[in-house]
């Protein structure tokens, strides 16, 4: 080397790294790391740091002049710092043609991706391991990129791996098959397979579990599976959940970790909803039984719920929630606009006016770019005609569909519809106009779609053949007129007895007005064209006694108004769930609708057994019988409350 001016302080070497000088380079973070030189901060700024989130240091890690220092032996105070610095390798600083450094960078992120996917810390060496695989590899002479690349091309023509990192050095211990299914890298249902992705970061929005979800395929998503997560987080789940149970449960099933290995013995992930599915197999095995209002999900650290990534055509990433039904409700227009193009040039059909279109399957698949999607055929009421349409859920699906078969079969009924629209409460017009029951075509029109509906479909069942439907019609055609008249003879015997009740709630003081005003959203409900239209002869045969017990209550009324306060508040209360229950009707299975529907009919005869007891009730009722009820068809419904 040139010792001409050796006193006079040197200038750092101008070697290039990556088209830029060394000791200029960007795009490395630097961090506190020391080099075994011990020349202090200028040897310092000369060393990449560690990766965030890793190690601050890397111990035995030597600077460019150390290296030189190795090579040349001069004094390490006299050399540049912009020798080669093997930690560049490690610190993403490497900007060579080299396949070796894509390929081990690969490998690091693949078995980072492992420790997300276990949720684990443990499982990959610290970077102090690939700075010694480098050091150890790379000769000291190699002191700036082009001799690297020099070297590396002349090494790797006789040992091609010679940079190459390996599973072995960097993984700490080896997992075993049944460790890997317990983080599954995609889960399966009903024949769709869901992409599964981890990420380990405490406070992240992306912390815990998240699955893949197609645009096309958001309206199809089992509703409750996912909130099991994967089987190697669902032990941790049960146990926070049991944890958050109000403590006069909780300390029955102490210790909670034991209780919880006794229950992933009985059950597995499942599409119903995991406190439900807890709450039964604890009752099992205690006794106890929990509701499903004592669970506390909502209060859960966020990586305990399922987080959903939602695709579109092009996997390109649309939105992010950790609610399936937010998802859903955000993007209905989308999927419904999806369904119906792709349905468009598949089942479609309108002006439909006689069942002459073969059969009404109960689920279709149509393409969507490369898969198939799931679909609904119903049956949609026009009013003049039906149309032959697909949706994106099952139960509104067999909503519409219940409403649709019964309107074609009006349809194939002209002269039954025409001769009742003309004689059922002829001249009645006035007495209908009194009590402020509406018109005569909206009373006539609830209990000819009544008649049509007991005679046809009684069972509340989808028709899905033609010739069962056929069947039906020809069997059920006589009934229809006789229905109707003895539904129009219940309505006509209760016309005098409502005219003579409005002249009484009139008369009532001020402190019986919150009973008038109770009594005609009574009379309202029960002459309303959503009741009669789905009341059977038997229920408006009870309309005289329902009455009846109004007048009774009456009487009553201004003799004790506290216990009638009382009773009011007691009806009020169902009436309250039967109204608010009536958001999710659409989404609810045929029988809880039937159940729903059933229980109207209850709070009618609660009604005289409070008010007027002497008349009797069709069947035993109270208040506790009632809440018992409820309680049933309210856990019923809870399960479909997402959707909505």
């Amino acid at each position: 080397r040139d010792t001409t001016n050796e006193n006079e302080p040197r200038k750092p070497a101008m070697r290039l790294f990556a088209g830029k000088r060394m000791n200029e380079h960007r795009g490395i973070q630097r961090s506190a790391a020391t080099c075994t030189c011990g020349r202090g901060t200028a040897c310092t700024e000369a060393l990449a740091g560690a990766r965030a989130g890793r190690t601050a240091r890397v111990p035995g890690l030597r600077c460019g002049a150390c290296r030189a220092h190795a090579h040349t032996g001069l004094p390490i105070s006299s050399l540049s710092v912009a020798y080669l610095d093997v930690s560049l390798f490690v610190e993403n600083g490497y900007r060579g043609k080299g396949q070796f450094y894509r390929s081990n960078q690969e490998l690091v992120r693949e078995l980072e991706a492992l420790e997300d996917r276990f949720r684990r810390r443990d499982l990959v060496a610290e970077q102090e391991v690939i700075y010694h695989h480098y050091d150890k590899q790379i000769p000291s002479t190699v002191y700036n990129l082009p001799a690297f690349e020099k070297w590396r091309r002349s090494a790797e023509k006789v040992t091609p791996d010679t940079l190459l990192l390996n599973r072995d050095q960097l993984l700490l211990r080896s997992l075993t098959d049944r460790e890997h299914a317990q983080f599954p890298n995609q889960l399966t249902f009903e024949g769709v397979n869901y992409e599964v992705r981890y990420h380990f970061e405490p406070g992240h929005v992306m912390d815990g579990v998240s699955v893949v979800i197609p645009m096309a395929l958001l309206h199809q998503v089992p509703l409750y599976l996912f909130d099991w997560l994967v089987p190697g987080m669902l032990r941790d789940k049960c146990i926070a959940l049991i944890k958050g149970l109000p403590k006069s449960i909780r300390r029955q099933l102490v210790p909670v970790p034991d209780f919880v290995d006794k229950l992933l013995t009985v059950t597995a992930a499942q599409d119903r909803p995991i406190c439900e599915v807890l709450g039964e197999q604890l009752f099992k095995l205690t006794g106890h039984k929990i509701r499903l209002d004592d669970w506390q999900p909502e209060l859960l650290e966020p990586w305990y719920q399922m987080n959903f990534i939602l695709q579109d055509d092009h996997s390109q990433q649309i939105a992010v929630a950790r609610s399936l039904g937010k998802l859903q409700r955000k993007f209905k227009q989308q999927i419904s606009s999806g369904i119906a193009e792709s349905a468009q040039q598949n089942i479609t059909v309108d002006g439909i006016t006689r069942w002459d279109f073969g059969e009404l399957p109960v689920e279709v698949l149509l393409p969507r770019g490369k898969i198939n999607i799931k679909a609904w055929p119903a049956l949609n009421d026009r009013i003049e005609s039906v149309s032959l349409e697909v949706l994106d859920n099952p139960r509104v699906a067999e909503a519409m569909s219940i409403n649709g078969q019964l309107r074609l079969a009006m349809l194939q009924s002209q002269d039954q519809t025409k001769y009742l629209m003309k004689n059922l409460l002829r001249g009645k017009d006035l007495q209908l106009k009194a009590p402020g029951l509406g018109s005569r075509e909206i009373l006539i029109n609830a209990i000819i779609k009544s008649s049509f509906r007991q005679a046809f479909f009684a069972d509340n069942k989808v028709v899905r053949q033609q010739r069962e439907f056929e069947n039906l019609y020809s069997q059920g055609i006589g009934r229809v007129v006789p229905l109707a008249q003895q539904h129009a003879v219940a309505v006509e015997t209760a016309l005098p007895i409502l005219h003579e009740q409005q002249q009484r709630l009139r008369q009532l003081p001020k402190n019986a007005h919150y009973a008038a005003e109770d009594i005609i959203n009574q009379i309202d409900y029960l002459f309303s064209e959503t009741i009669l239209s789905g009341a059977d002869v038997s229920d408006t045969q009870q309309y005289a006694r329902y009455l009846r017990a109004i007048d009774l209550r009456i009487d009553k009324l201004l003799l004790d108004v506290r216990k009638d306060q009382l009773y009011t508040q007691q009806i009020a209360s169902f009436v309250h769930k039967l109204d608010h229950a009536e958001q999710y009707l659409d989404h609810l299975p045929l029988s809880i609708r039937v159940s729903l529907f059933q229980f109207q009919w209850l709070v009618q005869e609660l009604r005289v057994s409070l008010f007027a007891q002497q008349l009797k009730t069709r069947i035993p009722v109270s208040t506790v019988r009632l809440e018992k009820r409820w309680d049933k068809i309210e856990s019923e419904i809870q399960r479909y409350k997402l959707e909505v």
